[in-house]
């Protein structure tokens, strides 16, 4: 799951691009914000997976997205 999250940064312009083009939204809106929260997402479930005995995560959130 992490390396698929650093995949989706570095091909943060390409995904953006085709995310745009499917869905018809700004292409700054997919590939400033939606991009980067999709690949926070995914770190935070791998995270969560390497837990061991219901220990807390260190993981930071930015901002709250619904």
């Amino acid at each position: 799951m992490l390396r698929f999250a650093d995949l989706v940064d570095k091909h943060r312009g390409e995904l953006a691009a085709l995310e745009s083009w499917n869905s018809g939204k700004p292409y700054e809106q997919s590939a400033r914000s939606e991009l980067p929260s999709f690949a926070r997402l995914f770190r935070y479930y791998a995270g969560e997976i390497s837990l061991k005995h219901a220990m807390s995560t260190s993981y930071v959130v930015d901002y709250m997205n619904f």
